[in-house]
């Protein structure tokens, strides 16, 4: 019973481990000591299958809970300011089933020489859309430091390189703001950094599309849509001379108004000033076209009601809609907010069992009109809910789980799948299970049969030097050695391998049995 709890302590133990070591803990390494910073970046990996995201835990507040956790199988993560002393920490990988492997622990310790701060740093004003290189000599402040860390900086690129500070702002970006460098725990003091806004030329974001407009109305065009001034000033627009169409300006917004009774295009390019720099728009048209009340209709459309549908049957979807003023019409579906298709149907076949949304829209440059289906697709037709009504929180007949999940919730069920099973770990356990009963197996015959040999070998030995009868010597072996506990039969095969009588010998283990029992009267 004892070999049995210890056989399976040392499967599960065995299992456990070569889980764990499929959990790579690569820094800091195990019993690592840490002189020159407070930083450590941790960094693990997992190989094993499915693998959704790592998780971090260890001791920067002062306990081992968990600091972070990374989609994929691997994970780096940089934990600033620890301080001297000793922590551990470790890794668990999660997979797609939501099992949860844990990696053996590791310690590392922080031991940093003592830093001093000494003076103060200046605070720094440069001018936008430049960079300050090696500004900042922190070896000039700090003594007995190995390396340096900054904190406050959100919009302005800090650089430390060695002990030299470096600062990169983005293009068009100013403003102000308030940092601090630190070696270990010693801090400078805070410095304001200040970066000058200087004017910058306006900008065209994006170009201007070809504008259609109905015959007797205007068209307001947002050009703040298309010119940015990155200093917030306020811009002033021109344009160039059209023939056919009167165009006013309030701040950013350009009312465009076309000559009545007249159809056809022009050309037209929008510039914009800031006082000092300009930008001119892209060259676009602006066309006349038909009255605003011409705008497509959907006349027909199939199917006009949607019954029972199940996953990979085929069903097309079509409309019929009228065309006014022959304007051009353009046609899209939409299936759950992707577009599927510019014809006048779409074919659909469904692949899943869930709630779907089929959307037409026909539209020309006045307008659009839509149709929508939206309807559920089963697994197959013993799916179906009858007359029940799915959604009212009532569990009713033909409801299930998966037909109707508003109204029955499913029970979660352990299942074990292919995907789940640890190939790798599964091979060398059995590995383990086959070596370890092979083992107990021979240390076992070898305990039940082996008669200690160095009693035959004394018998024989006393024998040859006495000139006393063999009798008296083979059945000093054999007595002595039914003491130790070894069966009659084991003395009798283990004599007789070594050359004696068998006869003798089970007359002589015979008699010591009977004089055992006499004894024994």
């Amino acid at each position: 019973m004892k070999r049995t709890i210890l056989i399976l302590f040392f499967l599960v133990f065995s299992f456990y481990l070569v889980n764990a070591a499929d959990i790579d803990l690569t820094y800091p390494y195990d019993g690592m000591t840490n002189t020159t910073s407070n930083d450590v970046t941790f960094q693990c990996e997992s190989s094993l299958p499915n693998i959704e995201n790592i998780t971090l835990y260890n001791e920067i507040t002062g306990s081992l809970i968990e600091a972070v956790t990374e989609l994929g199988s691997s994970l780096s993560y940089l934990e600033p300011a620890f301080s001297n002393g000793d922590y551990e920490w470790y890794c668990s990988a999660t997979n797609s089933n939501n099992t949860i492997f844990e990696s053996s622990h590791y310690t590392f310790t922080i031991q940093l020489n003592d830093v001093t701060f000494i003076g103060t740093i200046s605070d720094i004003i440069w001018q936008e859309d430049t960079n300050l290189t090696d500004e900042i000599n922190l070896s000039e402040y700090f003594t007995g430091a190995s390396s340096y860390s900054v904190e406050g900086n959100n919009n302005i690129d800090v650089q430390i390189s060695n002990e030299m500070v470096s600062f990169y702002t983005e293009e068009n970006w100013f403003g102000s703001e308030q940092i601090r460098f630190y070696s270990g725990s010693t801090y400078s003091n805070y410095l304001n950094l200040t970066v000058n806004n200087t004017n910058d030329e306006p900008e065209l974001i994006e170009d201007i599309n070809n504008i259609q407009i109905s015959e007797g109305t205007n068209y307001n065009l947002d050009l703040s849509d298309y010119f940015e001034d990155y200093n917030d000033g306020d811009l002033t627009y021109s344009y160039t001379d059209l023939s056919h169409f009167t165009i006013s300006i309030d701040n950013d917004r350009a009312i465009i108004t076309p000559e009545n009774n007249w159809f056809g295009s022009e050309y037209i390019v929008f510039m914009a000033s800031d006082g000092t720099y300009n930008i001119s728009s892209n060259n676009f048209s602006l066309s006349v076209g038909y009255s605003t009340n011409q705008i497509p209709e959907i006349e027909v459309f199939n199917p006009t009601s949607i019954n029972n549908i199940y996953i990979g049957e085929a069903h097309r979807f079509d409309v019929s809609y009228s065309i006014p003023g022959g304007l051009p019409v353009s046609v899209e579906w939409y299936l759950d907010n992707q577009q599927v298709s510019v014809n006048n149907y779409y074919d659909f076949t469904p692949a899943q069992e869930k709630e779907y949304n089929i959307t037409v829209y026909i539209s020309n440059a006045n307008g659009e009109d839509s149709a929508s289906w939206i309807f559920n697709v089963y697994a197959s037709s013993g799916d179906t809910l009858g007359n029940s009504i799915c959604g009212n929180g009532v569990v009713e007949e033909g409801e299930t789980c998966e037909n109707c999940p508003e109204d029955v919730e499913c029970k979660k069920e352990f299942n074990l799948s292919l995907d789940q099973v640890h190939w790798k770990s599964v091979f060398i356990v059995l590995g383990i299970i086959i070596v370890v009963l092979i083992l107990l197996n021979i240390i076992d015959k070898k305990r039940k049969s082996k008669v200690d040999p160095r009693l035959l070998f004394q018998a024989r030995h006393e024998f040859k030097e006495s000139n006393k009868n063999p009798e008296y010597w083979i059945k000093k072996y054999i007595r002595e050695t039914l003491k130790k506990g070894y069966s009659k039969l084991d003395v009798i095969r283990e004599c007789k391998s070594k050359g004696w009588n068998e006869e003798l010998v089970e007359q002589l283990v015979d008699d010591i049995f009977r004089e055992n029992q006499e004894k024994n009267l």
